[in-house]
């Protein structure tokens, strides 16, 4: 893999932690979790998903759990075959 692509997703990965942490952080002590940057239009809002994509399946963490024992399993499996 060309060095460019490893420094493209190191510089992705370092800059979806940085604002991860900016939204955990700051923006919920600071500014209350909400933060308008264009009053009315845009702003920024923190928010927690707790399940997949869209929230679903919240609450159901023992699916994923056996979900990603069932796939590990399967890769186990099949590297071994």
């Amino acid at each position: 893999m060309p060095i460019l692509y490893i420094a493209v997703m190191a510089v992705a990965f370092l800059l979806d932690r940085v604002v991860k942490n900016w939204a955990a952080g700051p923006l919920v002590d600071v500014h209350g979790g909400v933060l308008p940057l264009i009053p009315g239009v845009f702003q920024f809002t923190y928010a927690e998903n707790r399940g997949a994509a869209f929230s679903i399946l919240q609450g159901r963490r023992w699916f994923f759990i056996v979900m990603t024992v069932v796939a590990v399993a399967i890769m186990v499996w099949m590297l071994k075959k």
